[in-house]
């Protein structure tokens, strides 16, 4: 199955069947549903879904060094134009049941970086149905991964010689002041049967949107917070934490 037009988009930089721009869903449509020829949306037995997407507006960070998302709030995005996504997937009665979460590579000047994975780490928790979610996260910009990387490949050859490990120090210090993403939020069940965040405290950089579907369609808009203050390393912001508290 094609599209009679191409795609207005490439929706993911990273899957080569995404580059034919007439091949409708990946040429898999039991699997996939792309009602606007844009992103591939789960398929309709996907439940209820609360999407938190995390993606720069700008195209380009840290005085053009580095690449952005290069758009604005989109209940339908391509899913390689975000810094990371978590899909919550909740029963009817409102308890989590499951999780699938996606952190991009970080792409500069010197090409694209990561993720490493276990730099990434999303946690939801929730006692019983109905109770609050409560969401953190912590996501490292992919060049500090790989410089966090190669600092112990670097000190574990110095080591082995019985050198200072000056220069595996120096990496791992520019490494760390390639700051990480953090936030907390709360998601509650208000008395109209929707969602709402009742409590958020984050790094105001880069921009999130919180959003609920409902089979693969969007029902409504929990929140979108745009991004203040762009980073002068990684992606740390210079203003401080964005917090809002609704109980």
């Amino acid at each position: 199955m094609q599209w009679t037009s191409p795609d207005t988009v490439i929706p993911d930089l990273y899957q080569p069947n995404d580059w034919n721009r007439y091949l409708y869903a990946r040429n898999n449509p039991l699997k996939y549903t792309d009602p606007d020829g844009h992103c591939p949306k789960p398929a309709t037995e996907s439940g209820n879904v609360i999407c938190i997407d995390l993606f720069i507006q700008t195209s380009t960070i840290v005085f053009g060094s580095g690449y952005g998302d290069n758009r604005g709030f989109d209940t339908n995005s391509a899913p390689g134009a975000s810094r990371a996504y978590l899909y919550i997937y909740l029963d009817d009665n409102g308890m989590v049941i499951s999780t699938s979460v996606v952190v991009n590579q970080s792409c500069t000047i010197l090409g694209c970086f990561g993720p490493i994975n276990e730099y990434n780490h999303f946690s939801v928790n929730q006692e019983n149905p109905g109770d609050d979610i409560v969401i953190t996260w912590n996501l490292l910009n992919g060049v500090s991964g790989e410089l966090r990387n190669y600092a112990e490949e670097v000190y574990k050859s110095e080591s082995s010689i019985g050198s200072m490990s000056n220069y595996s120090s120096f990496i791992l210090a520019l490494s760390y002041g390639l700051a990480s993403i953090n936030g907390q939020m709360i998601i509650s069940l208000g008395e109209d049967g929707k969602y709402q965040i009742t409590s958020l405290n984050r790094d105001p950089y880069p921009s999130l949107g919180v959003y609920y579907y409902k089979d693969g369609d969007y029902q409504y808009t929990l929140g979108e917070f745009a991004e203040k203050y762009g980073p002068i390393l990684g992606l740390s912001s210079i203003a401080p934490n964005q917090i809002i508290r609704k109980k």
